[in-house]
């Protein structure tokens, strides 16, 4: 439910470029995870592998949000480990960031 509530509320009419950043701002900025979003004006076909998922369609966008599966023994090696892993610092810059985009549109 959240997620769709978030897809919903960020869905920019027709523009699935701009309602792609808007969601993935928003949900990763209130969830505190990283998220994989999927926008587009049509259908599409895809697979993934995810612990969470929403797809939903509004002012003919189409939208898929996904995170990815977590491994239980997290290879602390790779350079997306660090990355999952965001600091307060890093999170206040993001929701400043997020803050900027909206304004914009």
């Amino acid at each position: 439910m959240r997620l769709r509530q978030i897809i919903i509320s960020n869905i920019i009419d027709g523009d699935a470029e701009r309602s792609k950043r808007a969601i993935q701002l928003v949900a990763e900025n209130e969830l505190d995870e990283y998220y994989n979003v999927i926008c587009g004006v049509g259908q599409f076909s895809y697979i993934a592998h995810a612990d969470e998922f929403c797809l939903s369609a509004l002012k003919g966008v189409n939208c898929y949000v996904f995170s990815s599966i977590c491994l239980d023994e997290p290879d602390t090696t790779s350079p997306g480990y660090a990355k999952k892993h965001k600091t307060k610092k890093s999170r206040a810059a993001a929701k400043n960031k997020m803050k900027h985009f909206l304004n914009m549109n």
